[in-house]
């Protein structure tokens, strides 16, 4: 395939190009060996062996080089053909492989593998039972930025009516699915493990998702992904003020996020009554006192977290500090129809769309004049 053609077939499991080439930045942005581990399940192998190589193929031909951590129980075939790829003739095939044993010195191994334009694949012979453990060693040894387990049921589901669930935060959601029973029990044994892994971690950055080999590229390169993104949660903090805050990374946060420049005297004219941050700075919303209430003057959201549900995180804290919320979105917003679901009411002018949360009936008509009276802060980059 030529680099044409390729991003071609990126940019169609994407719903939004922008955020294509966003996350391909990103990960590219990456030392290549932290990129993603990935591991097959070998039933996922079983039923989708050729849509595994498929996906990988897109991938190297990105420039990216997921590690691959496969399990000797793997189905035969799918073995001898990744080890195919090592032949005289793996040229022919277009992306080749390198066969690594588990051993020590791990990572100097899969470092040379990429530096000869190999995808490194990891044969463990260990038991059933501590592949997880294995996986755990990796994700430290390299520093992963991101573990993949792939299965043919695309995700975790659900008890009751098994739907997928999209985002799994092991802070606010996991102690509830686990106490209820709400997670059908052929995924439960994989949500623990992977949870384990996750905890262990230690990193904000760091997510792992199920997903099929189907959707793989879905799942890495779209900001509603297509299986189960497992997180472990946010570290939130209320700021009253800028002192313990680095204005220039907040301000390039909003940038980013609405992809515009912030006027010089935002951050400085504004008496912010509060900020709430994601400590890594992925997310913030700011507020202005307004009467009994507050004016949500910004909210942003980093391109790239967008799928992992810290704007969810961030907006329930919003919610449970500040009964009465009012603020304004662009017409042009492309989470209107969010907000619209999110707030008691709105109105639409013929530029901006006005929004409240706990306003009277009779306080909308003055809610409205005071948002329509707001100057601009944010101008196109040019």
């Amino acid at each position: 395939m030529e680099t044409r053609e390729i991003l071609t077939k990126l940019l169609e499991v994407t719903e939004d190009q922008k955020d294509g080439l966003q996350y391909l930045e990103f990960f590219k942005s990456l030392e290549p060996w932290r990129f993603a581990l990935v591991y097959p399940t070998p039933d996922s192998i079983i039923e989708s062996w050729d849509a595994l190589f498929y996906q990988l193929r897109i991938l190297f031909k990105l420039g990216l080089y997921p590690v691959v951590l496969l399990h000797s129980s793997m189905p035969y075939y799918a073995k001898t053909f990744f080890q195919n790829f090592q032949s005289e003739e793996s040229h022919k095939l277009e992306v080749p492989f390198q066969w690594i044993r588990k051993q020590e010195a791990i990572l100097q191994k899969i470092q040379q593998a990429i530096s000869k334009k190999r995808i490194p694949v990891i044969l463990t012979k260990d038991k059933d039972d501590t592949i997880f453990s294995i996986i755990q060693e990796l994700i430290s040894s390299l520093d992963s930025n991101k573990l993949i387990v792939l299965n043919p049921r695309s995700g975790i589901r659900k008890k009751q009516d098994s739907t997928r669930f999209s985002i799994i935060n092991l802070q606010t959601d996991y102690p509830k699915l686990i106490s209820k029973s709400l997670v059908d029990e052929e995924d439960l044994p994989l949500l623990k493990n992977i949870s384990k892994v996750v905890q262990f971690v230690q990193k904000s950055r760091f997510t792992a998702s199920v997903t099929s080999p189907v959707y793989l590229l879905k799942e890495l390169f779209t900001v509603k992904g297509s299986g189960t993104l497992i997180r472990r949660g946010s570290f939130l903090t209320k700021h009253i003020n800028f002192q313990s805050l680095d204005k220039e990374r907040l301000g390039s946060l909003i940038e980013t996020s609405f992809r515009k420049s912030l006027k010089t005297s935002f951050l400085d004219k504004n008496q912010f009554d509060s900020i709430l941050l994601e400590d890594d700075y992925k997310a913030c919303a700011l507020f202005i006192q307004w009467k009994d209430g507050v004016l949500l003057s910004k909210f942003a959201v980093d391109e790239i977290a967008r799928g992992e549900g810290i704007g969810r995180d961030i907006w329930d804290m919003m919610k449970e500090l500040y009964p009465k919320i009012i603020w304004r979105a662009k017409k042009s917003n492309s989470i209107n129809s969010w907000y619209a679901k999110e707030s008691d009411g709105h109105w639409k002018a013929k530029d901006w769309y006005y929004y409240w949360i706990g306003i009277k009936a009779t306080e909308v008509v003055e809610v409205i004049e005071f948002l329509s009276s707001l100057e601009e802060d944010l101008e196109v980059i040019t």
